[in-house]
């Protein structure tokens, strides 16, 4: 009975209505949809990887921004979706519109030199940059470091170029075969920026990872370890899944980390952890703390083990928050240096007359697992340091069928 009179019935109904069109946009039209739904929260991060991933499961992806693609806004573009400009820090959205307005008009920026003359009038070095560090600037097919670089020594030469131009001495294009005759860049011979230099710019001004993801290298640890998602604990909560207490173990990057003296005079921790799916926030007790030691510092890959504590929503109001009390903090193992499962096989009396047609089996087929011989006889186990095979069902089938079905197992090596 409280609905009858605590809500409005044709409040009801115009919610209802509003939920009609937005499924039918989100099923009929999921590009567009998406493309305006990411352009209502320009500056969100937690909300824009959580849309990139809902992109991803409806099967299309996010495109990084570019100055001769992107919109201002997100835009279709092809069977993916395009960033766009205005959601880069410290672009705004007047400058991008300048940058799209005149590609639009007089065709795309032909090289860095070009976007430069044409949008200095509007643009500083700082809105330039961003775009720089976040890839805008990549299809040109020069490194990011040595645009920056270059940004740097061009003010003084577009000064010049504008003085000149503003009192007659010349004309911008006058007597000109080329622009570019008139505007070179010197652009140092440097390094790139390390891959990690790369994401961390990407994330800083855009919320999300367009080169890779710093935790792609860890899945396989993950996986290993039962690790949950920091997506599946919010989804665990809004089902009534997830438990007070539930012991869980997570992997992530440590995004901030910040200090406190207890009572007792000890130092805890309040960290930020994020994966590849979200956030959540990790509450450090002293002597875990200490015990963690330099695993715990910003911009650490970290693993951890430890229990759930759930905060409710004050009087009903807002969402209930998610806290991990960490009990445990590892290393991971980056994929490549996870330890590759063995292949075992039990040599009998029955089958001892194949081995040397097993082993030339597998010298054929070369890879990373080792392989251990346990003579079932002798009760010695053996293992041949010149094979290392890469464990497939058909390598698995083949050594079945000669060796026998119970002889033949795929185990973690000891």
């Amino acid at each position: 009975r409280f609905a009858e009179y605590a809500f409005n019935k044709s409040h009801a109904a115009a919610y209802a209505v509003l939920a009609y069109r937005t499924a039918y946009l989100k099923c009929h039209y999921p590009k567009e949809y998406m493309a305006a739904l990411m352009s209502s929260v320009l500056g969100e991060n937690l909300k824009m990887r959580q849309y990139k991933e809902e992109c991803v499961r409806l099967g299309f992806d996010l495109l990084p921004p570019s100055v001769n693609k992107s919109g201002v806004y997100f835009t279709v573009d092809g069977k993916n979706l395009r960033l766009g400009l205005a959601a880069i820090k410290n672009v705004g959205e007047a400058f991008a519109k300048q940058v799209v307005t005149e590609r639009e008009k007089n065709g795309e920026y032909a090289s860095f030199e070009d976007y430069l003359l044409r949008t200095q009038s509007g643009g500083t070095s700082r809105m330039t940059e961003a775009l720089i560090r976040s890839g805008s600037f990549d299809s040109f097919g020069m490194a990011r470091s040595r645009l920056v670089a270059a940004l740097d020594c061009s003010g003084s030469k577009l000064s010049s170029i504008k003085s000149n131009f503003a009192s007659g001495q010349i004309g911008l294009f006058e007597s000109i075969g080329d622009e570019n005759e008139l505007f070179k860049l010197d652009y140092p011979m440097i390094d790139e920026y390390d891959k990690a230099k790369r994401l961390e710019d990407e994330k800083e001004l855009t919320g999300i990872y367009f080169s890779g993801h710093p935790l792609t290298e860890f899945t396989s640890y993950a996986k290993s370890k039962g690790a949950t998602s920091s997506a599946a604990l919010y989804e665990g909560l809004k089902s009534g899944l997830l438990k007070e207490k539930q012991s869980i173990v997570l992997v992530g990057m440590l995004t901030y980390k910040k200090t406190k003296v207890t009572k007792n005079g000890g130092v805890m921790a309040f960290c930020g952890f994020e994966d590849l799916y979200g956030e959540t926030e990790l509450i450090v007790f002293p002597k875990t703390l200490e015990e963690a030691g330099e695993r715990l510092k910003e911009g650490r890959v970290i693993s951890v083990t430890g229990t759930v504590s759930v905060k409710e929503a004050y009087d009903g109001e807002g969402e209930d928050e998610i806290k991990i009390l960490v009990n445990a903090v590892e290393e991971p193992k980056a994929n490549g240096e996870m330890d590759s499962p063995a292949l075992y096989l039990k040599i009998t009396d029955g089958n001892a007359k194949l081995v040397d047609t097993a082993l030339a089996v597998l010298s054929a087929a070369p890879g990373n697992s080792s392989v251990c011989l346990y003579y079932e006889r002798d009760k010695k186990l053996f293992s041949p340091k010149n094979i290392k095979v890469q464990i497939t069902e058909s390598l698995l089938e083949s050594l079945k069928q000669m060796l026998g079905e119970r002889n033949v197992a795929v185990k973690d090596r000891k």
